[in-house]
Parts: structure tokens; C-alpha cells; sequence
């Protein structure tokens, strides 16, 4: 059975209000209902609030070259990893990775936990990093938004969901630049990685636990998978610069 690399978003742990302990709680409960099969699980995690935190503190101190915030903000998520590791207790390797030379050093645990890596990508570069070394062709990614969309709803009504889209096409929509604690579906950098590595990514939302374990068991789920197309942007047609495909 072929690894399951989880990237975490960081804001469903680690939110403006604290760490959300219910939901810890019902995502160990999915975890655990895996580890029954034997499969085994790789959850690299971002930094969430408490990652912004520290960075936005850097900047009113003026503190802004990237490399700063971005060490900043890998040592974030490694509290977060922490967290997790003590959750999963003796199925989680003692381990925390932090290259993918530690990834011989978790070999016989079915769970292995990571978080940001270096400078200059996110913990999802990391997480393709990680898929990449495992020759694993798919990355989960739990996030705080349920499909990509043509653009940013927040701001734009007419935002289109996307249900299935290339990477070329993803790339077109997400800022060709990342910023440290920036916030994109999957960042640009690991994304570019990802497209050269043939590693596709099913982005869904974290919060929607029982969607996940829909995606978990072969069942319908609600989200957008990127790379998995065999044609470039064949089922991703671009109208006037921006993607126009409806989620069935």
C-alpha cells in the first residue's frame, strides 16, 4: 500500500483562538481508522496562527528579510509538529524530519510527522519534498478553503470552483511569487516542484472531516485535484485569463 503524505494546514490546529483540541481530536480518531490497514501515514504541518504571530512581531520590529521570517516560521511549525507527535504517542516515530535524510531514521512507525524544511518554500514544499523521496503520486492537502477557485471569493463574487485542473493552469492563478506566511490553496514554489515531479495534489477542506474520509475510502468527495490530468489544461479551459470550469 502506497504512503499517505498529509499537508496540514497549520490553521486548522493552531487558530486566532487557540489550538483547536476538538478537532485534534476527531483527526487522530481518522488517522487511527487508517493505521488499521497498515498503511503508512506522512502529516508534514504549516504553522497557522502561531507562525503569523511571530512574523508579523519580526515586521513591527522591522525585521523583514525573508529568510528571517521564513526560519521563523519553519520553527512554528515544528511546535505544531511537536504537538502532533505527542498526540500520536507510540505509533508516531520519536523523529521529527527535517530533511529527507530523516526519513531512514522513521522507517518501522506508521506515523511520521514534519513541518517546514528550509528557507524559500513552505511546509507543502516540504511535503512534496517528502512524496518525491517515498515516490508517493499524491499529496493530501488539508487546507481552510473546500475547492481552488478562478480567483479569490473573498473578494470576488464571480469566483468560479474548480474541481480538476492542471498544473499549468493552477500556476496561472496563484501569484507567481511566494511570500512568507502568504496564503494559497498550494504555494507556488512547492507547486512548480510538484509539476516536475509528476506529483499530483487533492486539495479539500480540513474542517470537513468526514469528506476526508470519504477521500480515504474511495467514496465521492468535494474538493479540486490538481496534476491528475493526462492532458495539460484539456479539461481546464482558460476563458479571458481565467479558469471557467464549473464543479459539477
Amino acid at each position: 500500500m502506497d504512503p499517505l503524505v498529509i499537508s496540514l494546514g497549520g490553521s486548522l490546529v493552531s487558530t486566532p483562538q487557540g489550538i483547536d483540541v476538538a478537532y485534534l481530536k476527531n483527526f487522530k480518531r481518522v488517522i487511527e481508522e487508517q493505521l488499521k490497514t497498515g498503511r503508512r501515514i506522512y502529516i508534514v504541518i504549516g504553522g497557522g496562527a502561531i507562525c503569523r504571530t511571530y512574523n508579523e512581531a519580526l515586521k513591527r520590529l522591522d525585521i523583514t528579510a525573508q529568510e528571517d521570517l521564513d526560519w521563523m516560521g519553519i520553527y512554528a511549525t515544528r511546535v505544531n509538529t511537536k504537538l502532533l507527535q505527542v498526540i500520536f504517542a507510540s505509533s508516531a516515530a520519536p523523529t521529527l524530519i527535517t530533511t529527507k535524510n530523516d526519513l531512514a531514521l522513521v522507517e518501522g512507525y506508521q506515523v511520521a510527522l514534519s513541518g517546514g524544511w528550509q528557507p524559500g518554500s513552505s511546509s507543502d514544499g516540504a511535503a512534496v519534498e517528502m512524496a518525491r523521496a517515498l515516490q508517493a503520486g499524491t499529496i493530501v492537502n488539508l487546507t481552510n478553503i473546500d475547492y481552488v477557485y478562478s480567483d479569490d471569493p473573498k473578494h470576488n463574487l464571480g469566483a468560479l470552483p474548480i474541481k480538476d485542473l492542471s498544473w499549468t493552469d493552477y500556476l496561472k492563478i496563484i501569484p507567481a511569487k511566494r511570500e512568507p506566511g502568504g496564503n494559497y490553496p498550494f504555494d507556488p514554489v512547492a507547486s512548480r516542484l510538484a509539476q516536475k515531479a509528476g506529483i499530483s495534489v487533492a486539495i479539500m477542506n480540513g474542517a470537513n472531516l468526514e469528506n476526508f474520509e470519504h477521500y480515504l475510502n474511495g467514496k465521492e468527495w468535494k474538493g479540486t485535484m490538481i496534476g491528475a490530468t493526462s492532458s495539460g489544461s484539456a479539461t481546464c479551459p482558460a476563458l479571458n485569463g481565467r479558469i471557467a470550469q464549473l464543479v459539477e
